[in-house]
């Protein structure tokens, strides 16, 4: 009994061991977060993996996606970026500079076949939406929601049409609605530009 106690021990830590060795990547990339699910409409799953370094000071993010063949024998890698995600502390130098840049991610989600890419804000969050289109995935739509007990901006920005809107609600006071049109054309591409290093995305 105590014998196969001990076999049983030793092959749950061998189990465990060969996992966290699989979580882990070259560059001490470790896996965050997987989602499966069809993100480019073939009615196929696939897969999008989340990993980070968490020896980088900066705690960089790597996205990838791989998508399933259409016979659904294997998958291939179609992304592969370190941009996509904002590291959580992208001005660190070393370990010690770590501080809250007030912008986290949170998760990635696939809703009706658009990939979402939600940050946290201190007091909000933002969400990165994109679609698959001509083999690439393209910046659709960002909507951003921050404020306060008595004030709260909503940002929502539709790139496919350029339609722009700004609500911002203070206390009691009837909502204040703006809305401009900023047509971005081509469209911005995942993997090519790193969240909110401009003024609209």
């Amino acid at each position: 009994m105590e014998e196969h106690l001990k076999t049983l021990l030793l092959g749950l830590f061998i189990f465990i061991s060969n996992q966290i060795l699989l979580a882990q990547t070259k560059d001490n990339f470790f896996e965050k977060q997987v989602v499966v699910a069809d993100v480019n409409f073939d009615n196929i799953k696939d897969v999008i993996q989340i990993y980070q370094d968490t020896i980088n000071p900066k705690a960089v993010y790597r996205l990838e996606i791989s998508l399933a063949e259409i016979d659904s024998v294997g998958k291939y890698e179609i992304v592969s970026t370190e941009k996509a995600i904002k590291s959580d502390f992208p001005d660190a130098e070393t370990i010690d500079d770590r501080f809250w840049s007030g912008e986290m991610f949170d998760k990635v989600e696939v809703v009706d076949g658009i990939l979402c890419i939600r940050f946290n804000l201190t007091r909000g969050y933002y969400v990165h939406k994109y679609k698959f289109s001509n083999d690439l995935f393209e910046l659709i739509q960002v909507k951003r929601v921050e404020g306060n007990s008595d004030y709260l901006e909503e940002v929502d920005f539709n790139l496919i049409s350029g339609e722009r809107s700004i609500k911002i609600s203070e206390g009691n006071k009837k909502p204040q609605i703006k809305k401009e049109v900023k047509k971005i054309t081509p469209l911005p591409k995942l993997g090519e530009f790193v969240p909110f290093e401009t003024e609209l995305f």
